[in-house]
């Protein structure tokens, strides 16, 4: 990871691995309430974002899972009572520096799109979390925070074509890219574009970036809803009073991110692997005392880690995301946070 605090996820199976399906891994998502601070987008055409208030499952901070594009999956997600699930097609480059995505990880978009409206049926909210990697980093990188393509135009291009075009009418929430550091920062035009595409293609909903919350990384942040990192900080869990002092030192680096670019702090990962049941719990419960009352706190996506236990969470931590859920929820979606 970049730090201890706010960094990126690296595990076995991003790093080098051949084309194939994205392994299992179940992330709860759970999606604010508190009103955005809404930046200007340069295309004067653009549609303008709705009130919150009108996405009933963003103001009630709903929560619910990354998955597979797998029926089965999709239908335990929407089993456990929680209000959302994440869903994105996984690419495979053959090098960090082509000029496309290489090959996806399911035979078509049809498969993703099929387990996004699958899951909408169900009642559970979609967000769109498009995931690219490369089997070789010749640049010398090592994970798709370096992709840095020889042809970006031609890359864009084909990112919009095949990572978000064909999914948007299925979504709620785009998180319009996963630790692509390196093209963040490289190129602010190309992403500021690229939000002008989605807003034109009529998605309305909140658009939230996936890398650190600097500034240099995301310099087009004024065209974001959220401005979106991945954490996986060091908490101490030994006692409620060490975990809160921890999650108050994360907060302090999301609150200095907030007044640099006005935008809300969205956890678009963050996770913690192996805990015990108890230690978990207060984990979840201790980020919520702390970064609950915040008004800049877009939520958070938790990653579930491959050493973490295959079945769903246990009573205990799935009552412990319910009861984050219900602290924020208000009496009736429909009156908005």
């Amino acid at each position: 990871m970049v730090d201890n605090v706010i960094g990126a996820r690296h595990d076995s199976a991003d790093l080098g691995a051949p084309p194939r399906r994205y392994p299992r891994r179940a992330v709860l998502a759970a999606i604010a309430a508190a009103p955005a601070i809404r930046r200007g987008l340069p295309a004067m055409s653009t549609p303008a974002v709705p009130p919150l208030a009108v996405l009933s499952v963003l103001a009630a901070r709903q929560f619910g899972f990354f998955s597979d594009p797998d029926p089965r999956t999709v239908a335990q997600i929407a089993a456990t009572g929680v209000g959302g699930i994440s869903m994105g097609p996984y690419f495979v480059q053959a090098t960090s520096l082509d000029s496309s995505l290489g090959q996806l990880t399911q035979p078509s978009p049809q498969v993703y799109i099929d387990q996004m409206q699958h899951a909408s049926d169900l009642g559970l909210r979609v967000t769109l979390k498009p995931m690219v990697d490369a089997q070789r980093y010749p640049n010398g990188g090592y994970w798709r925070g370096y992709l840095d393509p020889t042809d970006p135009d031609a890359w864009f291009a084909d990112y919009w074509q095949r990572a978000i075009q064909p999914y948007l009418e299925w979504c709620d929430t785009l998180i319009i890219y996963t630790e692509l550091a390196t093209l963040s920062a490289r190129y602010p035009q190309a992403w500021e574009d690229l939000v002008v595409k989605v807003r034109n293609a009529g998605f309305l909903g909140p658009i939230s970036s996936d890398s650190d919350l600097s500034p240099a990384t995301t310099p087009w942040y004024e065209s974001l809803n959220w401005l979106g990192g991945s954490f996986y900080p060091a908490i101490d869990t030994s006692t409620d009073a060490s975990a809160t002092q921890c999650w108050t030192a994360v907060a302090d680096q999301m609150a200095a991110a907030h007044q640099l670019t006005h935008l809300q702090i969205f956890m678009a990962e963050v996770g913690v692997a192996g805990l015990p049941d108890a230690q978990l719990v207060r984990w979840i419960t201790t980020m919520g005392e702390v970064l609950g009352p915040q008004s800049w706190w877009a939520g958070f996506s938790y990653w579930r880690w491959s050493q973490d236990p295959t079945h769903a969470f246990s009573p205990a931590v799935q009552s412990a995301f319910r009861q984050l859920t219900a602290t924020w929820t208000p009496a009736s979606p429909a009156a908005g946070p």
